[in-house]
Order: C-alpha cells, then structure tokens, then sequence
C-alpha cells in the first residue's frame, strides 16, 4: 500500500531509527499502561511500540494512514486505531490513566498539547515532537521574549525536560525547520493549585496579560481588579515589579495573580 506524505495533514515522516529510538526510550509507559500515540503515520513508533504489552491506542486523521496501520498490522488484536482528529477526540473513550507519545503536526501540535493538558489529572506524561520553535516556547524561562502563553500553560500542568533537537534529514520528506523532543511529565501538585473548573478561566486570565505584551502588564489587566490602584497593591503584596511586562512572570506568578483578582472580585 502506497501512502504519500499528505500536506493538509502536516505529514513528515519520522524515518530516522536513532531518533525513533530516542523517543521509545523517554517513554515511563510499562507492560500493562495505556499508551496513546498521536499521528501513527506509517508505523515508526507504533512497529517498535506495539510488542511492549501496552494497552496500544493509536489516532490519525488521515483515513489513508489508519488503513495502511489495519494492514500492517492485519490480524492483530492487541491495539485499536481511530480515525481522529487529536484535537476533537473525546478521550471519555480511553478509560482510566494513559500517557502519549506522538510526532504532533507542526500546524496544530500547540492545539493537541492543550487538549491533552486539559485531560489531568489522567494523563501522566507526553513525549512529543514538534517544530523546535514551538519546544522553545513551551520550555522558555520567565522574562524570555520567547516566553508567552504556550509557556505558561504547559509549566502550570508539568514538568518540561528537553530530550534532543531533530535535524531535517530525519524526516521524509524533509521539513525546511528543526524538530524537538521533549517530554512533559504531569505535576499533581501543580494542577491542583487551582481547581479544575477554574483552568479554562485561569487560561483567560493568562491570555488577556499576553494580548498587549508589549504594555506593562498591570495597565493590560487592571481592570481585572476593579481599579489599578488595586492592581498596583496586589502587584506590590505579590513582590510583582509593577513595570513588568507578561513575560517577565513565571507559572506560580500567574497562578497568584488569578487567585488575587478572584478574592477581588468576590
């Protein structure tokens, strides 16, 4: 069966054994897990993968890819594969704890990441590779210029390691940019900071202070506490410099500043 990379898909095939098997050896999955792969694509990882005794759950959205999978893999019974769209996906249909690995489309990999992110406390890893500019972002330091809500929201679930850096020539075909690996390890500590019925306004809060990042970010969201001069009092309580712009703030900054404008508003 022949299946030719697909450009709406954002499809570049991971053909490079060593950074396959860098990538297999990131994975904290064991014999029994649930093991969700994002983007089988021909099988690199899934043809390595699926002998492991993971409980083996594979999503494409290109139906020509799950076919070439069910024919790879003919008379197996040890996975299932959908037909899926990663950011779509209602992952009520993959019971109880997974974890992911997956090589994310450049186009959406930002979008998958936040879907899953927002399925903690059940996830418990992602080991992932996406475009390294889109890596930078997610591991970038407070008062970064590459630092912005992409960070913020994947420090305020996990905990970041960088795993290698992917030339094009690892793919087929070959992308114009470099690729990242890395693995984002869910911190329960971190995700309970505020309740999970609050993330969706918390990421509000976070996106409001990034939509004028080159204004300090009090001017940006005082109106979030009623008046500035009780943003400045909150920034002061808070030891936030008052000319501090968004991405000067850390995770646990943001996370204080939401928790001070709530009792604000109460």
């Amino acid at each position: 069966m022949i299946t030719a990379p697909k450009k709406k898909f954002g499809q570049n095939f991971l053909i490079s054994q060593h950074y396959i098997d860098k990538i297999i050896d990131s994975l904290d999955a064991k014999a029994g897990d649930t093991l969700v792969e994002i983007g089988s694509g021909k099988g690199a990882l899934s043809k390595k993968l699926i002998d492991k005794k993971f409980n083996y759950i594979m999503l494409d959205a290109d139906c020509d890819m799950v076919n070439f999978i069910k024919n790879e893999f003919f008379g197996r019974n040890d996975y299932r594969i959908f037909n899926a769209d990663a950011v779509k996906f209602d992952y009520s249909q993959i019971e109880g704890d997974f974890y992911v690995v997956g090589n994310l489309p450049y186009n959406v990999g930002n979008l998958i990441i936040k879907r899953l992110l927002f399925e903690s406390p059940r996830i418990k890893s992602i080991v992932c590779m996406l475009q390294k500019e889109v890596a930078d972002r997610i591991c970038a330091e407070p008062k970064s210029k590459k630092n912005g809500f992409l960070s913020i929201l994947c420090q305020y679930f996990a905990d970041i390691k960088r795993i290698c850096v992917v030339p094009p020539g690892a793919f087929f075909p070959a992308p114009k940019v470099h690729s990242a690996v890395i693995k984002l390890d869910i911190n329960p500590l971190k995700i309970s900071r505020i309740s999970k019925n609050e993330w969706e306004l918390f990421f509000k809060f976070v996106s409001l202070g990034y939509s004028r990042r080159r204004k300090k970010l009090i001017s940006v969201i005082s109106n979030e506490f009623s008046s500035k001069e009780n943003a400045k009092a909150v920034f002061a309580d808070l030891n936030i410099n008052e000319n501090a712009r968004a991405e000067d703030l850390s995770d646990e900054d943001w996370v204080r500043l939401y928790l001070r404008q709530k009792f604000c508003n109460q």
